[in-house]
């Protein structure tokens, strides 16, 4: 990237960068597929290279949905000019000779998917298979898919399964990501996308930040304990209190206080001020201004 050229940019940049309607890039970056910054006022707050990267991805997406729909319709093609030219015995034929072959209900059963997912699996390519009067699906390649499935899961987890390792809501799980603590891959709707591994290390993080939490507010707690008036019958005054009381200023009553004038009491960080005392204090004061008056 050039160094003019810029690192955050604004939905409508982003549109035009990539040709992509603004209501599409809204909702990639509202689902975690493109990153942003807080929002700083008008200020652009997509990332630039995440918005080059996800565009990328989407226009690959859609040229393979394009040629899985131009396969699934040369296939439905070839099926008709099969039937159109043979006979009812040839379209019972089976699985070809050579290689190891699987129906689909077996290949189903062998990934624990359904036998939808298995043909969407062959037209992605995912699975090696042919067309005879029924698909049939390799066993290599179902083997192969297999294996890559079981170390998938092993790396990448779904979102529920996410908040239970890390035992919060799925709005703190998207925070997490977004500060890096948890890694998300993008790819297709009902993909694992949440690292394991990053999952398993924000869980501890987490649970520091809340016993942090828990001990700021017992101390809170703890001070707002100490800072009330002692529990001895008394009726106590605050140093706001005593102020109106007088006729003075808060930090003038706490200058009387600390100079011994006015008798206190120090609970934490907090004066207190018996009403008895402050109301002669304040008698002695008007007593004063009467004189002075005369």
């Amino acid at each position: 990237m050039g160094a003019s050229e810029p690192t955050w940019i604004s939905w409508e940049e982003a549109s035009r960068l990539t040709g992509i309607p603004v209501p599409t890039i809204e909702y990639a970056t509202r689902v975690g597929r493109i990153a942003r910054r807080p929002a700083q006022g008008t200020l652009p707050s997509l990332d630039r290279e995440s918005v080059l990267a996800w565009a990328q991805w989407q226009r690959e997406l859609v040229a393979q949905r394009k040629a899985r729909q131009q396969e699934r319709e040369d296939a439905t093609a070839a099926k008709q000019r099969l039937e159109a030219t043979s006979s009812p015995k040839d379209l019972l034929l089976g699985p070809p000779d050579e290689g190891s072959w699987m129906s689909l209900p077996a290949a189903a059963k062998r990934l624990d998917v359904g036998v939808a997912t298995i043909r969407r699996w062959l037209d992605d390519e995912r699975l090696d298979g042919v067309q005879r009067s029924e698909r049939w699906v390799t066993e290599a390649s179902v083997e192969r898919l297999d294996v890559e499935r079981r170390t998938d899961a092993a790396a990448w987890v779904s979102l529920k399964e996410a908040r239970k390792i890390v035992t919060c809501s799925d709005l703190l799980i998207a925070r997490l990501a977004e500060e890096g603590l948890i890694v998300q891959r993008p790819g297709p709707r009902g993909q694992p996308s949440i690292s394991r591994e990053s999952a398993e290390a924000a869980a501890p993080v987490l649970a520091q930040r809340r016993e942090q939490i828990h001990a700021e507010r017992k101390e809170r707690e703890s001070l707002r304990g100490r800072n009330r008036p002692p529990d001895n019958g008394t009726v106590w005054l605050s140093v706001k209190t005593t102020a109106l009381l007088l006729g003075l200023s808060e930090s003038g009553t706490t200058l009387r206080i600390r100079s011994g004038t006015l008798p206190a009491t120090r609970r934490g960080r907090r004066w207190w001020v018996r009403r008895e005392d402050a109301e002669q204090a304040a008698a002695a004061k008007a007593f004063e201004r009467r004189r002075g008056d005369r």
